[in-house]
């Protein structure tokens, strides 16, 4: 878990973003008993308030067992509020 979101960080800043501008992450897992322990490093990674979440239980054919899928804000301006969060995922 710690590993997929360090590298999500990586691809994020790489694209002149942040976890801090993420608006939505959907957090793919094979085994259920290892919500709890990847919502824990979920949340940490997210102190600035976190995004909507969606999670689902797949089979990750590589092999991993847990998969991120993320949509952030481009840029590196300050994060967005939770309300901003929200108006950013209604529908038009």
């Amino acid at each position: 878990m710690r590993n997929a979101l360090v590298m999500l960080r990586r691809i994020l800043a790489e694209a002149d973003s942040s976890l801090d501008r993420a608006v939505q992450v959907m957090m793919l897992i094979t085994d259920p008993a290892d919500y709890a322990a990847c919502n824990q490093d979920h949340v940490r990674h997210f102190p600035a308030g976190l995004p909507a979440r969606h999670t689902a239980r797949i089979g990750v054919p590589i092999g991993a067992r847990v998969d991120f899928s993320c949509i952030a804000l481009a840029g590196t301006s300050a994060a967005p509020t939770s309300q901003e969060r929200a108006a950013l995922l209604q529908d038009p």
